[in-house]
Parts: structure tokens; sequence; C-alpha cells
């Protein structure tokens, strides 16, 4: 068995998480990996803010999941940026929003700004 699968009770919290949580592409991609082990082959990784936060609210839901994420670091040149700035931006956008599950705002620019930064960085 994969180390990176979940067991019974968080693929129950992870079913529950897709019926009734705000749900993404790349919080699918993130359970995707954490279900099955294996990063995919054109892995979607959070695009704004608001991506991010729905990756947030399913690792709060799933903090399993969280395994996952060297796995997708490793299928995709993007996730592999930004696996090591995920603390960071984590903390920027609760910075900037507050409580991710009732944010006081969806407006994130220096978030959005430090994602475009990892996600597109400057050619050298």
């Amino acid at each position: 068995m994969n180390e990176y699968r979940l067991n019974d009770n968080a693929r129950d919290r992870a079913l529950e998480w897709m019926i009734n949580g705000q749900v993404g592409k790349s919080s699918l991609e993130i359970i995707r990996t954490a279900l099955t082990g294996e990063g995919g082959h054109h892995p979607r990784h959070p695009l704004d803010p608001d991506d991010l936060r729905r990756c947030l609210l399913l690792l709060e839901k799933v903090p399993e999941a969280t395994a996952a994420l060297p796995l997708l670091a490793k299928a995709s040149e993007t996730w592999g940026r930004y696996v090591p700035e995920w603390k960071r931006l984590e903390s920027l956008l609760r910075e900037e929003t507050g409580d991710i599950r009732n944010p006081k705002t969806s407006k994130a620019p220096r978030t959005h700004q430090a994602m475009l930064k990892v996600r597109l960085p400057e050619e050298k």
C-alpha cells in the first residue's frame, strides 16, 4: 500500500468534503493524489487566492491530504514551486482575509502577487 493513501476515516471526510465542501480543480487534484497515491500527469495548481483558499479548506477538513503535496511537487514544475512556499502563502492569505471559512473580504492582492511570483518566476 502506498504511504500517501488516506485511511478510512480520512477517506470518509474527503467524500464529505467533495459533496458538501467548497471544491475547485486544484483542491480536487490534492485529494485525488491523496486518494490514489499518484501525482497527475498535468496536475491543476491554484491559480488565485480563492483557489488557494479552497485547498486550505480541504486540508483543514482532511489534514492527512497534506502528505500528497510532495507527490504533486514531483509531478508538476509549478506544484514544485508552490509546495515550498505553501505555509508562507497560507499565512499571507489568512492575514489578508481573516478566517478562510468565512473571509472578511474576497480580495487578497498581496497573496495574488505572491502566487504569481511563485507560479511565473522570472527567466534567468
